[in-house]
């Protein structure tokens, strides 16, 4: 409830124009990285700027890019003394692309056999609400969460 409060606040400046997608990920990434408290954590924005979401779509976006973003921390960095996790924001057409890239291990197990937990099958659902999708897979040194949704 609490990041659900927080995403409210950062939506908007005090004279109500939305907030850039790019400084608005940015900054909850920056968040959810501090708040884990794992040393050693390398943090890269690939963000294309002049990005905004309709409020609607921005919540369950911003709760989504945190569940990865925790996810990442948890199975790509914990245990490590160094790790890098990448945040990308494009669009691609009428679609809005958005990858949260880790250089550990890859994804657990029960998430590449398509038993994943509670909050990966919460992102599911939250991106099939938002039209979209969301997949955890294996990538070239790590995982890959990638929310794909319509933008616009």
């Amino acid at each position: 409830l609490a990041m659900i409060g927080r995403v409210q606040r950062q939506l908007y400046d005090p004279g109500g124009a939305q907030l850039g997608l790019d400084a608005f990920l940015a900054q909850l990434a920056r968040d959810v990285v501090d708040s884990a408290g794992i040393e050693g954590v390398s943090l890269r924005i690939e963000a294309e700027a002049g990005l905004v979401l309709d409020p609607d779509a921005a919540i369950p976006t911003a709760l989504i890019v945190t569940e990865a973003i925790a996810n990442a921390l948890e199975h790509g960095v914990a245990g490590r003394e160094r790790g890098e996790i990448v945040l990308k924001v494009a669009r691609r057409g009428e679609r809005l692309l958005i990858e949260v890239v880790d250089d550990g291990a890859g994804p657990p197990l029960d998430a590449a056999a398509g038993e994943g937990s509670l909050g990966l099958r919460l992102c599911e659902a939250l991106a099939k609400g938002l039209d979209g999708s969301f997949t955890l897979e294996s990538g070239p040194g790590g995982a890959i969460a990638r929310l794909d949704q319509p933008y616009g």
